[in-house]
């Protein structure tokens, strides 16, 4: 995918080009009921002009517009989900609409695909900031509170059926194959989650401090017209 380029380099495509240049793009990963969107929240308060694309709210959403009757029809709005989210990410991306992009998801095993093919979008730009629990038997301990937990949980995750707000019939289980989540950038910040009290090993301070450092390298596409201009466009 290739951003509009301008026809030319003129001074009015040159904000164009600085917003694209330093646009960063951060994935937030790791297993379920880490803390992962919790964090995105209050990233995309403290960080200026940041948008935070949540791959479950797209699921969530297509659920409570049209429920779903089976594990196969809640997979099926489940992928077409997964289209819209990602079409969204890589039209803001190529728009240079936004200074940092949050991308929140477990991004677990069987989708790493998807997620490497649109890194090539991304012009392989992106960080990780990977969560991790400290001791996987307390996160499997809050994973099974917090799976039933519909006050804090959307009722279409695990259903088999799910309508109106009800949900019935759940499959979900811990599996530690099923989270076998790994980074897939080459900067990546890993946090342990512990558990009792709720804590991250990593201070915020520090994830702002990674989130924000310089990036090495020049991130124009070959075929922009404008590159050899980056120590102009600053």
């Amino acid at each position: 995918m290739k951003p509009p380029w301008p026809k030319s380099c003129k001074k009015k495509s040159e904000n164009y080009w600085e917003a694209y240049l330093y646009m960063e793009i951060i994935i937030v990963q790791g297993m379920a009921c880490l803390g992962k969107s919790t964090l995105c929240k209050q990233l995309e308060e403290d960080l200026p002009n940041c948008k935070h694309f949540s791959l479950d709210e797209y699921k969530e959403n297509m659920w409570d517009k049209f429920g779903f009757d089976s594990v196969a029809q809640r997979e099926y709005q489940s992928k077409l989900a997964r289209e819209l989210f990602y079409k969204d990410i890589n039209e803001a991306v190529r728009k240079a609409l936004y200074d940092y992009i949050l991308i929140d998801y477990t991004f677990s095993e069987k989708y790493w695909d998807e997620l490497l093919n649109n890194l090539t979008n991304w012009d392989e730009r992106a960080k990780t900031i990977y969560l991790k629990p400290a001791d996987l038997q307390e996160h499997r301990k809050i994973w099974e509170i917090r799976s039933r937990d519909f006050s804090v949980r959307h009722a279409g995750h695990g259903a088999t059926h799910y309508h109106d707000g009800a949900g019935s019939d759940y499959v979900n289980k811990y599996d530690t194959k099923v989270f076998n989540v790994m980074p897939v950038t080459k900067q990546t910040l890993e946090i342990s989650i512990s558990f009792n009290p709720y804590a991250r090993n990593v201070p915020y301070s520090s994830i702002i401090d990674f989130i924000k450092d310089s990036r090495e390298g020049d991130f124009l596409p070959k075929d922009s017209p404008c590159v050899g201009r980056k120590n102009k466009l600053r």
